[in-house]
């Protein structure tokens, strides 16, 4: 994530201080957390509202991620469903249209009734 300087000089002179909180405006530190719009941050950056920006760079390493997120659904072949067919985008579209739910879950109505 890109920061223009007058967000980072407010972030330099929050870190500075020894309160266990300090404002400027809807920018507050707290913990060591900073919050935009909120007074209580929960993670290392929380911002309650909308962000703009050009350009945001996640960095996945060390990040834990469930394998089967991952399996090759689109090559057709998977270690968790040997018979998984992927259905094309046109079939799923038209599913969608009359069923109004994903296949192979439940709709609404049924999860109402349970």
């Amino acid at each position: 994530m890109k920061v223009q300087g007058v967000f980072f000089i407010a972030l330099l002179l929050m870190s500075t201080t020894a309160c266990s909180q300090r404002s400027f405006g809807i920018l507050k530190e707290y913990n060591g957390k900073i919050g935009i719009g909120t007074s209580t941050p929960d993670e290392m950056l929380t911002v309650k509202g909308t962000i703009h920006t050009q350009e945001v760079v996640v960095d996945m390493k060390g990040a834990v991620a469930p394998d089967y997120v991952f399996q090759h659904y689109y090559q057709d072949t998977s270690v968790l469903k040997d018979d998984y067919e992927l259905m094309n985008l046109s079939e799923l579209e038209q599913f969608l249209r009359t069923h109004h739910h994903l296949p192979d879950l439940p709709s609404a109505k049924e999860l109402d009734s349970e």
